[in-house]
């Protein structure tokens, strides 16, 4: 695996995990379509031949037959070094982050990044360096510095060669796979990186914007490896990464209905207690602060997966909604009393933890709850 660039490493990965049904236990590493590349040996040639039986063949000596036969002349013989071995020896990718941190204009950054990008794949050298060495990081910060000196945007086209580079095929997105996971974190995942910095509306930010979430789709749903990428995702913790650049004012409201149904497949495809809580906190932490968009956002996604009739099992949905409880109810409501959609989606949860534990409601009646709750909603 040391060897291998991170899509050989993904390749190798996805079809060990397709043999894992192979009754016999036998893999055959032929079949995984591993390339090794071997060191090209060339004969440069310039001698004369003194027999006929012996001819020069694109640069390469050739034998009629096996008679004896006499060269004479001098024979120049040479290893082919490929560039990204010329590359490593002149100082590899310290040499191109410095051409980064030197670009001029947004057209010479993105050149300078593409090269870098292409060059990381051609040798397992570099991938090493750049994942040992911070480099992604270093990437990303170089972006963003530079797009705060230019005063402009990365484009389309810059998420466009990031997450091609990642694994996003853009011929064919039913064959993406997240290929190199450290990479789409510190850059990808990264929303400063991709934050407007004028206004957020302007169609092409909008654009932008609303790819760089439709991405998510594309990986966790609409792929061919949406299991393996989900995987890769659980780790990275992308629903949390939203609801901290949603607690920024990041996504505009345009960005509505496609935030809400990308949170919400994440959130199912990952539904923890965790995620649970990390979506009611939210919630709160968005009321006080005067938020109710993001709030009422989240709060949606939290009440669809909350109502969900699929969980059935009592136990286990009291584990996993421990956190949204009557009394965290009767908060966001005092809180977001003046929101009719609030207000409905809470006296919905309220009603559907009745249902699914009858002590609580008698906890409830004992406890003046309803008082507390007409309080709650003047």
């Amino acid at each position: 695996m040391r060897f291998l660039n991170t899509f050989d490493r993904t390749r190798f990965n996805l079809r060990l995990l397709e043999v894992l049904n192979n009754t016999d236990g036998d893999i055959c590493l032929e079949d995984l379509g591993l390339k090794v590349e071997k060191n090209v040996l060339l004969m440069n040639i310039r001698a004369g031949i003194e027999s006929e039986v012996l001819r020069v063949e694109d640069d390469m000596l050739a034998s009629l037959d096996s008679s004896k036969a006499k060269v004479t002349g001098n024979i120049f013989s040479y290893t082919l070094q490929r560039t990204p071995e010329v590359f490593y020896s002149i100082g590899g990718i310290q040499l191109l982050l410095k051409l980064i941190e030197s670009s001029q204009n947004m057209e010479s950054l993105f050149q300078s990044t593409s090269v870098l990008l292409k060059l990381i794949n051609t040798n397992w050298k570099f991938v090493i360096e750049m994942e040992t060495l911070n480099g992604y990081q270093i990437l990303s910060t170089l972006l963003k510095v530079k797009k705060a000196e230019f005063r402009e945007n990365l484009n389309i086209n810059f998420l466009d060669l990031i997450l091609e580079f990642v694994g996003y095929n853009s011929l064919s997105p039913f064959n993406s796979t997240i290929s190199n996971p450290l990479a789409y974190e510190c850059l990808i995942l990264d929303f400063n990186l991709w934050k407007p910095i004028d206004d957020e509306s302007k169609p092409e930010n909008l654009k932008l914007v609303k790819f760089l979430i439709f991405q998510f789709t594309v990986f966790t749903r609409e792929c061919k490896y949406s299991t393996f990428n989900v995987l890769k995702l659980k780790k990275l913790k992308v629903v949390k990464r939203i609801l901290n650049f949603l607690s920024q004012g990041y996504f505009s409201e345009d960005m509505e209905e496609i935030l809400f149904d990308t949170l919400l497949l994440l959130m199912k495809l990952n539904l923890t207690s965790d995620n649970v809580k990390s979506l009611s906190s939210f919630v709160v932490y968005s009321l006080n602060e005067g938020n109710e968009f993001t709030a009422t956002l989240v709060l949606k996604v939290l009440a669809t997966v909350f109502l969900d009739p699929l969980i059935s099992n009592i136990n286990y949905w009291k584990k996993l909604f421990s956190t949204v409880s009557v009394k965290w109810i009767l908060l966001v409501i005092q809180l977001g009393n003046k929101n009719k959609v609030i207000v409905d989606t809470t006296l919905t949860l309220i009603l559907k933890i009745f249902l699914m534990t009858s002590k609580s409601y008698d906890i409830f009646l004992k406890n003046n709850g309803l008082k507390i709750l007409f309080s709650a909603l003047r």
